[in-house]
């Protein structure tokens, strides 16, 4: 039965399929596509900022990055001698001014050593005194000498004369030469006493010197036993090799070259940031910048202004960044070593500026494209309606995270259609405005 039935199944599915075809339009009917949906956006007018306006200073090309203060200055000090701490005047918070004292270490040796070598010094000045007057003697006596000398060869003289007359003996005349040449040698013999005493004297001397110059290492040791502060700052615990040490107290010998404590001058604090290495050209030292501050309790960071006062000629080569170093004068006394701040870097101060958020931007192959709306007008229920058109932008500096400054591609009064709008729009798409800044 089936099988009798089977080319009439075939038959009856044929002619339903031919009737089905019949039923597809021709493509030059005249059949209208049902249109689309407008799609609800968001739109935003654009307004260039201008110098004068009100949001003059947005014009102002700005680089931000966190810094840590640090202080002008950190000393630490140490002991120059060795001594037993007897004051401390200073403790660990307290301001001090440079001169003043930190310490005083125990001075009974250095006394003791001072009071026996100006001992010595008393005894070699006397002493020399003794062999000045022993050289005024010495030099008497070799002038006496050397009269004698004189006297004797004048006699010489004398008696050789009358022996040529005959009127004196060989003997006389032997006398005479013998007693000349005791003279002499009596001279040379006054004269080395006196070279031997000045050489007596100059050793005396050059002792004394000695004793002078060991006198002025020791006051000079004496002096040091007091321990001041080389500046002005504030005082902290002393400094080891692992940190902060333990703290000295009255009573802890110090060696040569031991920590006593720190003095951190905050009087003016630093910051120390690393800046793009192609930014370098756009900054000076003693250019003027803003620092924010978090201040314990203000909603809003304190504004200070620093001064650049360093800009390192070497860049990191891995990060290419370039070190600077900013000052900041710290007359309250409220920055502190460790504190965290943003530095507000001002590269340059543009004529104008057109921003859009980032977000609104749509990366294409090659190009970087927004949507915006054009033909504004309302819709017979009153809405208002548009037609979405895309624009090619070029792009330029960012504004913080959020926001990009637009180069090309807008103009002022242009209806940017907004995020996430503009994710659902396709060129020349009807669109309803349904918020934002409507014209």
């Amino acid at each position: 039965m089936v099988r009798k039935l089977l080319p009439l199944l075939i038959l009856c599915a044929a002619a339903g399929g031919v009737y089905g075809i019949s039923l597809i339009p021709d493509r030059d009917s005249d059949m209208k596509l049902i249109p689309l949906p407008p799609v609800n956006v968001e739109v935003s007018a654009i307004r260039t900022i201008l110098p004068g306006g009100p949001d003059a200073g947005e014009l102002r090309d700005v680089y931000e990055q966190s810094g840590t203060v640090t202080p002008n200055a950190m000393v630490s000090i140490a002991a120059e001698v060795s001594g037993t701490v007897v004051t401390l005047p200073k403790k660990k918070g307290d301001t001090v001014k440079a001169g003043e004292p930190l310490a005083t270490l125990d001075t009974e040796f250095i006394d003791a050593e001072i009071l026996a070598l100006e001992a010595d010094i008393r005894a070699l000045e006397a002493g020399i005194k003794v062999q000045e007057a022993a050289i005024g003697g010495y030099e008497a006596n070799v002038r006496g000498l050397e009269a004698k000398v004189a006297f004797d060869r004048l006699d010489l003289e004398r008696v050789k004369e009358l022996h040529s007359k005959n009127a004196a003996r060989i003997f006389e005349v032997n006398a005479s030469e013998t007693a000349l040449e005791a003279s002499e040698a009596a001279v040379q013999g006054g004269k080395a006493a006196l070279e031997g005493g000045k050489a007596g004297l100059e050793a005396s001397k050059a002792a004394v010197d000695k004793a002078n110059a060991g006198l002025i290492a020791l006051r000079a040791r004496l002096a040091r036993a007091v321990i001041k502060a080389p500046v002005d700052g504030i005082v902290d615990g002393p400094l080891s090799e692992a940190g902060v040490g333990r703290d000295i107290v009255v009573g802890d010998l110090l060696s040569p070259g031991m920590s006593l404590c720190t003095i951190v001058d905050l009087s003016t604090v630093k910051v120390a940031i690393d800046i793009p290495e192609q930014d370098v050209p756009a900054y000076a030292v003693g250019q003027k910048h803003e620092v924010l501050i978090n201040t314990f309790g203000s909603p809003q960071p304190r504004r200070i202004e620093a001064t650049i006062t360093y800009i390192s000629r070497i860049a990191d080569s891995n990060a290419h960044t370039t070190r600077m170093e900013l000052s900041i004068p710290n007359t309250d006394s409220d920055l502190y070593s460790g504190q965290m701040v943003t530095v507000r870097l001002t590269r340059r101060v543009l004529d104008q500026l057109i921003r859009i958020p980032l977000d609104a931007v749509i990366p294409m192959e090659s190009a970087k494209a927004v949507f915006v709306a054009e033909g504004v007008r309302k819709n017979a229920d009153g809405h208002l309606i548009a037609t979405a058109r895309q624009r090619v932008v070029t792009l330029g500096m960012f504004s913080g995270q959020k926001d990009v400054q637009v180069l090309s591609g807008l103009s002022d009064g242009d209806m940017l259609i907004l995020p996430q709008g503009n994710r659902y729009v396709s060129d020349g798409q009807e669109i309803r405005i349904t918020g934002g800044i409507k014209p």
